[in-house]
């Protein structure tokens, strides 16, 4: 499905429509208690964009979009006729041209950080994510292993020797 079309399909839907495509059984209390935020950075693929978002979505969570500043306008439009619907859903006021291992990726993610911290959801933990990720796990999931961390973070490293940098 090409970005204009996903651009024209939703833009003839209602509100009520739009939302009832991403509506997921009810969260537990849990999952309530502790939303979680979202960075989404996208390129291109609306459509991709469109299942993505069905499978992490959450009314009760909050996701920042950013759109490359190079991306086409049909693709722009597109993601902005499905975020239009879903309050928390939003995307960024300040878009980057974004270039693959290069710092423009955090600062477009540092846009959207920014603007996560304005939100009235208060978000637990955020995940960066680009337009080809989806997660391993449900949010109940995703949740229930963050709680079991108990505020404490989970990243593994490796030393660098002068083979892992070639």
């Amino acid at each position: 499905m090409t970005d204009y079309h996903v651009y024209k399909t939703f833009s003839q839907l209602s509100c009520r429509q739009i939302s009832a495509l991403f509506l997921h059984s009810q969260p537990t209390e849990s999952e309530v208690n502790f939303p979680l935020a979202y960075v989404l950075q996208l390129y291109k693929g609306a459509g991709l964009f469109v299942k993505q978002l069905q499978f992490i979505y959450m009314s009760h969570n909050v996701y920042c979009i950013h759109i490359d500043a190079s991306s086409s306008l049909e693709f722009v439009n597109a993601v902005e006729e499905i975020a239009r619907c879903l309050p928390n859903v939003f995307v960024t006021k300040k878009r980057v041209k974004v270039i693959y291992l290069h710092v423009s990726t955090v600062i477009a993610q540092l846009n959207c950080v920014e603007e996560l911290l304005e939100s009235t959801v208060p978000w637990r933990y955020l995940f960066n994510l680009c337009g080809q990720d989806f997660p391993l796990y449900t949010n109940q999931g995703i949740v229930q292993g963050l709680q079991a961390l108990n505020g404490r973070t989970n990243a593994e490293s490796c030393e660098l020797t002068n083979s892992t940098r070639a």
